[in-house]
């Protein structure tokens, strides 16, 4: 059984305190997936280098995987 392709290109990031890391996937018209990742640093010259990456190989679609609670401490 083969996964549906719903997004031809998409990216999945991993957020963490001090970076991001990205993974774009692009599938063409014969089913086959290439992938390119990178790693940018969150503060801004990082953020504008990932919105700059995103555009420049056509992405329009990210998705944020969320596995952990974060927490905060009220008082």
């Amino acid at each position: 059984m083969a996964l549906k392709i719903v997004y031809p290109v998409c990216c999945g990031i991993d957020v963490h305190k001090t970076f991001i890391v990205a993974c774009f996937a692009s599938t063409n018209s014969k089913g086959v997936t290439t992938y390119k990742r990178h790693r940018f640093s969150t503060f801004t010259k990082g953020l504008n280098e990932l919105s700059q990456w995103l555009c420049e190989n056509g992405i329009r679609k990210v998705v944020e995987n969320v596995i952990k609670v974060f927490r905060r401490k009220l008082s």
